[in-house]
């Protein structure tokens, strides 16, 4: 919670992880606008790898127009017997996904890569920041764009998973070069997404129009 003191209150907590999950209802992380279910969470917090077979349901078996559900489609993909046949790999291997999966070791050592960026411009290189807009799992308590936009410009105020932007780190203060405008695909047809730049391309926003997580999945003619 943004300029809230942690541990909240029990009426806080009470509200925000009861009422307003009830609220909310269930939705897919990794593309809001998907009916795909929630992934099953183990009590340890480990995600639940699924043993089945079955086919990646799209939308939920209504329609079947919608994106397939990938969260556990590579797991399935990897548990067929054609996939080791055509990859060499042995019959018995006991494939575990190293992405927050059991045994992996995820640990956080920096609650903000602005700095990140900062290091790289000064050293010359060229940035791209881009995330699909139907994401909701940014790792961060606010959408990508609007932290980073202030972060590459002037802003300050802006709250960062480290703290106020101007508290927790400097803006960089770059100056933009190309505003906030629609890019497309297909001979310039699609609408693909948006972008803005800095420093005539130094660093660059962009946001890729109805993507999920993983971007090229969704959109791999936008993202490329």
């Amino acid at each position: 919670l943004k300029g809230v003191t942690m541990p909240v209150s029990e009426k806080c907590h009470e509200l925000v992880s009861v009422k307003a999950a009830e609220e909310i209802g269930s939705f897919y992380v990794y593309n809001l606008y998907e009916a795909c279910p929630p992934e099953e969470i183990e009590k340890d917090g480990t995600v639940k790898v699924p043993t089945g077979l079955s086919a990646p349901s799209p939308g939920a078996g209504d329609t079947g127009l919608g994106a397939p559900c990938l969260g556990s489609a590579m797991d399935k993909w990897f548990q067929l017997n054609a996939t080791a046949s055509a990859l060499g790999i042995p019959q018995d291997n006991n494939f575990i996904v190293l992405d927050n999966g059991i045994g992996f070791d995820y640990t956080t050592d920096s609650p903000f890569v602005g700095f990140v960026y900062e290091k790289a411009i000064k050293a010359g290189l060229r940035v791209l920041v881009y995330d699909g807009d139907s994401d909701a799992s940014g790792l961060q308590t606010a959408p990508i764009e609007d932290i980073v936009v202030p972060l590459f410009g002037n802003g300050t105020g802006v709250w960062t998973p480290a703290g106020r932007l101007g508290d927790a780190m400097k803006p960089l203060g770059l100056t933009m070069t190309k505003p906030w405008r629609p890019f497309a695909v297909n001979d310039q047809k699609v609408l693909a997404g948006y972008t803005i730049e800095w420093e005539h391309g130094q660093a660059t926003f962009a946001s890729i129009r109805g993507a999920g997580h993983l971007v090229p999945s969704y959109r791999p003619a936008a993202a490329f």
